[in-house]
């Protein structure tokens, strides 16, 4: 496919030395779902025109703004008709660390604030927090290596990942808004030189009173395998998430908990140790029914991304060999685009009724806004 190569150049040179392991859910029913013709996205329009490329928009709550980071991970804000371009952090933001299925940045739920992480050589690291009408930044909590924070849907809590450098075993730490104390939620340690425990990707219950989070050992730079788990927000009732996962030959990329949190959306690698050979799979799971349907598969490196769920959880949202699609619980899957250039990062508004993507269409990867006809 054209422009397939230049999609799989741009995701390996960011995710260069990152792999993600939330559980791959083996030997159980699995429905391969059907594909709908292709249906264009309506009113498709460019609101990015940066030169580089524009990665991982992420809608405001209220539906009005897109937030998104460039490859250095600058965070910039826009309105959705593309007007009101704002850089609104000049750092280098970690742009994906640890958890591919989250941008490197978190919106909070009133829309009033983004959280971010920042590890820098020089200056301050840790976990910053912006106020969007005052511009003021905050640092949340100091250290190096931390990473992935992602507020909790009441806004109370932050949970976020410590040990982001490979050399280092990494473990989730919740951070209270109201009295700024911490506390640690796993408590991984070295086993040996060669093999870490990792906390590798994490993501909210609709609750905020659970989190969901894949753990699984680290070689060097490596990343094999892993399991998906639930903890309480205290601390307590770790337990396994779904079936024991299959580990031989596979790693899985990322994850999304959908809004009603009983559905997953993951991705997973199936192939040789070096990635020279195999394919990616996106697959979703049922954790009342205990059953997964495969939605499709890919040789396209640049198909790896966060998926996300529509805010009414009916819907998912994913890219297949560099084009859009959505699919319902039961696997019905509808093709949303049809081009030769690559589209990454697909995000539906609060109402569900658009997509936001970055697309290579004029030679970098720019954002796009178009309505989504379901």
């Amino acid at each position: 496919m054209a422009g397939s190569g230049r999609t799989k150049r741009l995701l390996y040179s960011i995710y260069l030395g990152l792999g993600i392991a939330p559980a791959l859910f083996g030997g159980l029913e699995q429905k391969v779902a059907a594909v709908s013709p292709a249906i264009n996205l309506t009113d498709q329009r460019k609101i990015t025109n940066l030169p580089g490329h524009e990665l991982y928009p992420q809608w405001s709550p209220d539906g009005q703004r897109i937030a998104f980071q460039d490859r250095e991970g600058k965070i910039y804000l826009i309105n959705k008709d593309g007007s009101g371009l704002k850089k609104i952090v000049n750092k280098e933001t970690q742009s994906h660390g640890l958890v591919f299925s989250k941008p490197g940045f978190c919106w909070h739920p009133s829309g009033k604030k983004i959280i971010y992480a920042v590890d820098e050589l020089e200056g301050k690291s840790g976990i910053f927090e912006l106020d969007l009408k005052s511009g003021k930044e905050k640092l949340l909590v100091g250290g190096d290596g931390l990473d992935s924070p992602l507020y909790s849907p009441s806004g109370q809590h932050i949970a976020y990942l410590n040990g982001a450098n490979w050399e280092d075993v990494s473990n989730i730490i919740l951070y209270d808004t109201n009295t700024a104390k911490t506390r640690l939620l796993t408590n991984n340690s070295a086993r040996n030189i060669r093999k870490q425990d990792k906390v590798k990707g994490l993501g909210w219950f609709p609750d905020s009173k659970r989190i969901a989070f894949i753990e699984g050992p680290t070689y060097g730079t490596v990343t094999r395998g892993g399991n998906l788990y639930s903890i309480l927000k205290n601390g307590k009732a770790r337990a396994p998430l779904g079936p024991k996962a299959s580990l031989a030959g596979e790693e899985v990329y990322s994850f999304s908990i959908s809004p009603d949190g009983k559905n997953i959306l993951y991705q997973v690698w199936r192939g040789s140790e070096n990635q020279t050979d195999g394919k990616y799979f996106t697959y979703t799971y049922d954790l009342q029914q205990n059953r997964k349907i495969i939605l499709g598969e890919s040789e396209d490196a640049g198909d790896l991304g966060y998926q996300q769920w529509s805010p009414d959880g009916k819907m998912s949202s994913f890219t297949l060999d560099g084009e859009l699609y959505t699919a319902n619980k039961k696997g019905s899957k509808t093709r949303l685009t049809k081009t030769s250039y690559g589209e990454l990062s697909p995000a539906f508004s609060p109402d569900g009724k658009s997509i936001a993507y970055s697309s290579n269409k004029d030679g970098d990867y720019d954002l796009y806004v178009g309505k989504v006809r379901l």
